[in-house]
């Protein structure tokens, strides 16, 4: 640009086309000073117009960042950094793809994550993808992905074994895993994206519940899992309310062979004597070690007996109490009691405000 504005001033602008391209050197001196003095402050204007003009570029081009190249670097970031929409282009391997809900979860090593990509694409577990785009905060942060081009079909990563802890912390999330469970339930639903059946089965692991996704519509398959304990190889992802706070943990699971039963039932439940209604917590038995725990926030609801409500900054709590103490709403306060989630919602039982 600099060499541009160079050139043309040594073509003549400032030499001889000033005064002599004019016409008016020699016959009409006074109005070849007056042209001479335009001539040079229209070239002063566009040496600076040029000089702004390249330093904006020069900046622009200064703070954009380079691109991410792998999934620890974009694992490592805060969700606040992800929020400014870093480039990303990195290499990883698929494990999970829905197309038709557009799902996609990738992993490289130990790093695993969610991509938003712009297409339902037809992936495949195990195929190597190059993916550009750019980071996006989340529960953790995302790729929203500009494109994904497929490099060839490998191998899958090796699945962790993780137990309930493990998962309700987030500690896997987006990795292939594998857990041990009991099949409490298994049914088949219809995707709201598009009319697709797969499985939705409800597991009981040790330390509590988690659902599983399996892309499959064997319902015959479905009904000898009932009961049956399994071991199940899926993505590890959450469920979560409209406030990105976690209130479970889901399985996606790419085919039903990844749900391998180890013991069958001991009777089918066709076979299992009627209860009468008015008996059935007679069956009822639960071993719960969850610990209390304590959080603070502002009070913006409260029914004396039932209920108080407690912000933090963008999270809030549904904490269930039986306290009938003076609060307001704006008050300060701290509580303590049991995590549970129900449909969605993330709550505090037995709360003590």
């Amino acid at each position: 640009m600099f060499e541009v504005v160079r050139h043309f001033i040594a073509g003549g602008i400032l030499h001889g086309q000033t005064r002599k391209g004019l016409g008016m050197y020699e016959a009409h001196g006074t109005r070849m000073r007056s042209a001479g003095r335009t001539g040079e402050y229209l070239v002063g204007i566009l040496i600076s117009a040029t000089i702004v003009a390249a330093s904006s570029l020069f900046a622009s081009c200064a703070t954009i960042p380079a691109p991410l190249t792998s999934l620890r670097a974009v694992h490592a970031l805060s969700n606040a950094e992800a929020s400014h929409a870093i480039p990303v282009a990195v290499e990883a391997t698929v494990v999970y793809s829905r197309g038709y809900e557009n799902l996609l979860f990738v992993q490289d090593g130990d790093s695993a994550l969610f991509v938003r990509h712009p297409a339902s694409g037809a992936l495949l577990p195990g195929d190597r993808v190059f993916i550009e785009g750019k980071t996006q905060g989340s529960f953790r942060p995302l790729v929203v992905a500009r494109s994904i081009t497929l490099l060839h079909h490998g191998a899958l990563p090796i699945p962790a074994p993780v137990t309930f802890d493990e998962l309700i912390r987030a500690q896997y999330d987006s990795r292939l895993v594998t857990v041990h469970a009991k099949v409490r339930a298994a049914d088949l639903v219809v995707s709201p994206a598009a009319p697709i059946r797969s499985a939705c089965l409800q597991l009981l692991m040790e330390g509590g519940h988690i659902e599983a996704y399996v892309d499959g519509d064997d319902k015959s398959a479905l009904k000898d899992l009932l009961d049956a304990e399994v071991e199940i190889t899926g993505v590890a992802a959450g469920k979560f309310d409209d406030k990105m706070q976690q209130t479970g943990i889901v399985l996606y699971v790419s085919k039903l062979a990844d749900v391998r039963v180890l013991n069958h039932a001991t009777a089918r439940f066709w076979s299992l004597p009627v209860t009468p209604m008015d008996q059935i917590l007679s069956g009822y038995h639960v071993q719960d070690s969850t610990q209390r725990i304590q959080v603070h926030g502002t009070i913006t609801y409260y029914d004396p007996g039932t209920a108080v409500v407690l912000q933090d900054g963008s999270k809030s709590l549904w904490i269930s109490t039986h306290t009938r103490e003076p609060l307001r709403v704006g008050d300060y306060a701290n509580a303590t009691g049991f995590p549970e989630a129900h449909e969605r919602m993330l709550t505090l039982t037995d709360g003590e405000i």
